[in-house]
């Protein structure tokens, strides 16, 4: 019979998680619906989370519900949230230039200006393909 996983197991999984992805415990909170505060006692183990709550939160993090799981034996060989992810999509697997390119997209408010950056990103990387 496997180990139970307790709720204070499944808040620091969360945790690790959000930080990897550089999300503030507010903007997990927009993700899934809930208040941040709520997070904050899901990341303690204070609230429990049931399973559809969960699910929310493993969207919103990208990673399978089995992330939050892992046995003592499994996290040896996964050691961040990305291993957990990988065959997927890889999204975890960024570096940090494309983290910190992440963070500054989501940090321009206006939309307009959002798409422009977009469009122009798009086009390098179009001219960048027929070179190569």
């Amino acid at each position: 019979m496997g180990k139970i996983i307790t709720n204070s197991e499944i808040g620091a999984k969360i945790k690790a998680a959000r930080r990897y992805l550089g999300l503030t415990q507010m903007q997990l909170a927009e993700k899934v619906g809930v208040s941040f505060q709520q997070i904050q006692k899901y990341e303690k183990g204070v609230d429990r989370i049931f399973v559809e709550r969960l699910q929310q939160i493993a969207n919103a993090l990208n990673v399978p519900v089995t992330y939050f799981f892992e046995t003592e034996e499994e996290k040896r060989v996964i050691k961040e949230p990305e291993a957990a992810y990988k065959g997927t999509k890889g999204l975890l697997s960024l570096t940090k230039e494309e983290i910190h390119l992440i963070r500054t997209l989501r940090s321009v408010n206006n939309k307009k200006i959002f798409q422009g950056i977009l469009t122009q990103l798009k086009g390098i990387s179009e001219v960048l393909s027929k070179r190569g």
